[in-house]
């Protein structure tokens, strides 16, 4: 039995489960926000260090943890409490579901794609960016600072100018709980202001002047390139701020680029990453960010490369790693 961890609605995840459904494979799909108002689960240790016992969920299905052979993990949702509780309650429940249910899964000993604690590692951009560097691929001069003066002291060195990256997950939720991505965005010398940098942490980076970006899109032994230009000024800054600027085109990955890719994910222990990268004049790969539970609906949407097949054969078994 597979299980799909993932929100309900999550379109990436519907195009796995489709494929599985096209092969005629079992496989449930699971919240961690089912837990526990859909979902009654027991687990008792065997005797050899394995959880055994079931989930039962309201849908209808029933899962013996041992029967589970691969989970695909894909942004799955937070536990969410029985209603009418305080809200020290509240956060007693979630806490013990996370720890309860929530590390048994985690404690399986089956293929993940991939698995929470090596998402949660390399999520770190500082991590990403070393590993990366020392697996040989081209990063873009860096500077992580709450130091004014460190950072217009970098800022005023790079000859094409500086951006600013977010490094935690690029979100910014206001007083009123808006939500707002925060893009890549260039900045002067002159708008590093003193009070504003020593806040926090800030990440400043060289600017690449590119001719287009790459998403690689690595599953298993597979690598799906695909160049994306974009028509207006935002796009091409960053990309993922005007999606309807953007056409794709699917181009091979270097051999070095591969190589290095391959490192990367086997250093960090990942089955799957989507690679962001910067193409310049010269035909350089500049790596940008490795986003462990990255979408890719998009790409395969917008190419049609066989994406959650690759997916697919990796959680059945068929993909050789």
């Amino acid at each position: 039995m597979i299980i799909i961890l993932s929100g309900a609605d999550d379109l990436t995840s519907d195009r796995v489960a489709s494929e599985l459904v096209r092969r005629s494979v079992r496989f449930a799909r699971l919240d961690l926000s089912d837990f526990p108002q859909c979902v009654v689960a027991s687990a008792y240790l065997d005797g050899s260090g394995r959880w055994a016992g079931q989930i039962r969920h309201a849908d209808g299905w029933t899962v013996a943890w041992e029967d589970i052979t691969a989970v695909y993990y894909r942004r799955p949702g937070n536990f969410r409490p029985p209603p009418g509780l305080t809200r020290a309650d509240r956060r007693f429940v979630v806490a013990e579901a996370r720890g309860g249910f929530g590390g048994v899964l985690a404690s399986l000993d089956t293929r993940w794609v991939n698995h929470p604690f090596q998402v949660a590692d390399s999520e770190f951009k500082p991590v990403q960016l070393a590993v990366a560097q020392d697996c040989g691929l081209a990063v873009p001069a860096t500077v992580i600072t709450n130091d004014g003066r460190s950072a217009r002291s970098f800022a005023s060195v790079q000859p094409q100018g500086v951006v600013y990256k977010a490094l935690g997950g690029g979100f910014y939720r206001d007083n009123d709980d808006n939500l707002t991505l925060i893009y890549t965005t260039p900045v002067s010398t002159e708008s590093l202001d003193d009070a504003e940098i020593a806040a926090t942490s800030h990440t400043f980076q060289s600017l690449i002047d590119k001719a287009y970006d790459v998403r690689v899109t690595v599953v298993g032994p597979r690598a799906f390139g695909v160049a994306i230009h974009s028509t207006s000024a935002a796009g091409r800054i960053d990309w993922r701020s005007d999606y309807n600027s953007l056409r794709y085109i699917e181009i091979p990955v270097p051999d070095a680029v591969a190589d290095s890719i391959s490192r990367y994910l086997c250093r960090l222990g990942l089955l799957y990453g989507a690679f962001d990268f910067s193409i310049d004049y010269d035909g350089r790969w500049w790596f940008l960010e490795c986003n462990p539970n990255g979408q890719w609906g998009f790409i395969e949407q917008a190419t049609g490369m066989p994406i959650s097949c690759a997916i697919a054969d990796l959680l059945t078994g068929e993909a050789t790693l």
